[in-house]
C-alpha cells in the first residue's frame, strides 16, 4: 500500500480524547489507589490510618501515577466525589478555552475529531505515475490535448515533491457537450482522489461552495469541507460547471448575501486558502491543496478578479473519428457487444458533419439508452 503525506487541515484545532466522564473516572481511580496504598503502609507498621483528605487544590495531577498494591478496601466520601467532579469540570473548561471549538455543538466537534491528526494528500506518487495518468486521458480524449499538457506540467512537479495530485486552478472554456466535466471527474478517478461536482447554473449562490453560518437548522459546511471531513483527503478535485452563471443570493433569514463568484475568490487564492475562515465551523482551515477545474461556455462574462485567478484554456469538441473512438472505448468499458458499437456508429454517420446537436453528451445518452435496452433484454431472457 502506498504511503501518503499527511498535512494539518485545521491548524488551530486542539482536541483531547478525554471526556468529562473519563476525567472523573481517572481521578477517582487515582485517589482510591493512593489511599489504599497509604492505608496498607500504615497497617503494616501498626500505625493509625493517615488522616489527610485531599482538598480541591491538592488532588493528584492528571498525568501522575499511583502504586497499585493489593490492600484494604477504601471507599470515597460524598465530599471526595464532589471535589473530583469540580476538578474534572475545571480541566474540561480549560481545555475548551484553548481548543478553538468551544462555540460548536458536540456533533460538530466529533466531525472535526476525525481530522485532528491530519488529512492525506493522495494521487500520483511519482512523475512516472503522473505521466501514465495524463497519457491515459490523452488516449481517451485527444481533443483536450492543450489542457492536458498544462495539467501534466503541474502534476509532474507536485508528484516529484510528494504532494500527490496538485495543479493550479484552470478554466475550460468552450461549447457544451465536449466532455469538460468528464475530463475532470475522469482525472480524479485515475488519480484515486475524491471529487465534487457543482453546477452553478442550478445553484448560483455560494452556500454549496463556502457553506453557511450556524444560524438555523439547515446550516451546513460547504461541499469541499464536507468531502474532506468524510474522506480525510485534502487534495480533492472540484469541478464547477457553468461558472459564468453565478449570481448573488440573499437569504430570507438575516439578509445575508452570497454568491458563487465571491466564494471562489478566496478559495482560489493560495494565500487566503491556507487560512480560509470556514463560516460554519468558525475555524481557519487549510484549503490550499484543493484542485479546481472550472468550466464555462462564455468566459468573458466572468468578473475580472475571478479570471485573474485562473488559467483560461479554450477547448474544442471532438472530431467524428475521435467521437467514434471514444464511443468504442465507452462501449467496451461497459461490456456491451459489437452490435451496440455498430448501432452507435450508424447514428454518428446519420448526423450531418456540421450538426452541433451531436455532442459527447448526446453520444453518452445514446450509449446509456442502448445499455439499458441490453440489460432489459438480458433480464427477460
Amino acid at each position: 500500500m502506498p504511503t501518503f503525506k499527511t498535512i494539518s487541515f485545521a491548524p488551530s484545532l486542539r482536541l483531547w480524547p478525554e471526556t468529562l466522564a473519563n476525567l472523573e473516572a481517572r481521578l477517582t481511580r487515582f485517589l482510591t489507589e493512593l489511599r489504599r496504598a497509604r492505608l496498607a503502609a500504615a497497617l503494616s507498621r501498626d500505625e493509625p490510618p493517615p488522616e489527610d483528605p485531599p482538598t480541591e487544590d491538592n488532588l493528584p495531577e492528571l498525568g501522575a501515577t499511583a502504586p497499585r498494591p493489593r490492600g484494604p478496601f477504601v471507599d470515597l466520601t460524598y465530599g471526595d466525589t464532589e471535589r473530583i467532579r469540580r476538578r474534572a469540570r475545571r480541566l474540561v473548561k480549560a481545555r475548551q478555552e484553548v481548543s478553538g471549538v468551544k462555540h460548536l455543538r458536540s456533533e460538530d466537534v466529533e466531525r472535526l475529531r476525525g481530522i485532528a491528526g491530519g488529512v492525506e494528500l493522495r494521487g500520483p506518487a511519482s512523475e512516472h505515475e503522473a505521466d501514465e495518468i495524463v497519457a491515459r486521458l490523452y488516449e481517451e480524449m485527444p481533443w483536450h490535448a492543450r489542457v492536458l499538457e498544462i495539467l501534466w506540467r503541474d502534476m509532474r512537479q507536485a508528484a516529484g515533491e510528494g504532494q500527490g495530485l496538485r495543479f493550479r486552478p484552470v478554466l475550460l472554456d468552450g461549447p457544451p457537450g465536449v466532455a469538460k466535466t468528464y475530463l475532470g471527474l475522469r482525472l480524479a478517478e485515475l488519480a484515486h482522489v475524491p471529487s465534487v461536482f457543482l453546477d452553478v447554473a442550478t445553484s448560483s449562490e455560494g452556500w454549496s461552495l463556502a457553506g453557511s453560518q450556524r444560524t438555523w437548522g439547515s446550516s451546513a459546511p460547504g461541499r469541499p469541507v464536507s468531502t474532506i471531513l468524510e474522506t480525510r483527503v485534502a487534495n480533492i478535485l472540484i469541478c464547477v460547471d457553468e461558472v459564468e452563471k453565478g449570481g448573488t443570493h440573499t437569504s430570507y433569514k438575516g439578509g445575508v448575501a452570497t454568491s458563487a463568484h465571491q466564494a471562489l475568490l478566496s478559495l482560489l487564492e493560495p494565500v487566503s486558502a491556507r487560512v480560509w475562515p470556514c463560516p460554519y465551523f468558525g475555524l481557519p482551515l487549510d484549503l490550499s491543496h484543493l484542485n479546481w477545474i472550472l468550466m464555462s461556455n462564455e468566459a468573458h462574462l466572468l468578473p475580472a478578479p475571478l479570471r485573474s485567478r485562473l488559467r483560461i484554456v479554450s477547448v474544442r469538441g471532438p472530431t467524428r473519428p475521435e467521437m467514434r473512438a471514444f464511443a468504442a472505448r465507452e462501449i467496451a468499458r461497459r461490456g456491451l457487444d459489437e452490435d451496440t458499437l455498430d448501432t452507435v456508429e450508424a447514428l454518428i454517420r446519420a448526423y450531418p458533419e456540421a450538426d452541433e446537436q451531436l455532442s459527447l453528451r448526446t453520444l453518452l445518452r445514446i450509449i446509456d439508452d442502448l445499455a439499458a435496452i441490453a440489460h432489459t433484454t438480458e433480464v427477460q431472457h
